[in-house]
């Protein structure tokens, strides 16, 4: 049987592995879309100019904790994690490592009292 699924514009069919439920998505003017599952599973995937799209499992920032939301830029993914935690993708390249090397933990004192979560 034939699966296509339609993600922010972009068509997938069962070469892409939706395990789970989608937490969260996001994507940046690159053409990479980033997708959290409820199964802790996350993708980062690349729009092609061919017909297929290049999809890299990434590793969860904490695989036992849902992520509830993504935003993504050009050069950055953060991730915000059911229990107040908030990473950052770090080493993301466009053309070379759109998905970046590693999830960096961000400093949320920084932000002062004036931020609560």
């Amino acid at each position: 049987m034939q699966i296509n699924v339609e993600l922010l514009g972009m068509k997938f069919d069962n070469d892409v592995n939706f395990l789970g439920e989608i937490n969260a998505v996001c994507s940046y003017v690159s053409g990479c879309v980033w997708v959290s599952q409820s199964n802790a599973a996350m993708l980062c995937i690349i729009q092609s100019t061919k017909a297929a799209s290049r999809v890299i499992e990434v590793l969860p920032p904490d695989s036992t904790v849902a992520c509830l939301c993504l935003t993504a830029s050009s050069e950055a993914v953060w991730c915000i994690l059911a229990n107040g935690a908030v990473y950052a993708r770090a080493q993301i390249r466009p053309e070379t490592c759109p998905q970046g090397r590693y999830w960096q933990p961000v400093n949320l004192e920084q932000l002062g009292q004036s931020f609560e979560f």
